[in-house]
């Protein structure tokens, strides 16, 4: 459940739904997706950079009321 003022009703404190947001991309190539630790070679590097995803970002978020119908949706992309 999402909480901010703008999902529940301040008079009665009911929530009225559900935002879910998913988006894809490579936010970095540094070090492995895996456990953020691990230093990736310079090949895996290049690899990386090469990789149409890498800072080319796109994100759907919804919401649904709790009848489970869309209250509003969006998707939107961000390229650095």
């Amino acid at each position: 459940m999402y909480y901010t003022a703008m999902f529940i009703n301040i008079d009665t404190g009911a929530s009225n739904g559900w935002v879910l947001s998913c988006y894809t991309g490579i936010p970095q190539c540094v070090v492995s997706q895996a456990d953020s630790i691990t230093a990736l070679s310079t090949t895996e590097i290049a690899s990386c950079m090469d990789d149409p995803r890498y800072m080319n970002w796109r994100v759907m978020t919804i919401k649904v009321d709790t009848n489970g119908t869309y209250s509003w949706w969006r998707v939107d992309s961000y390229w650095n």
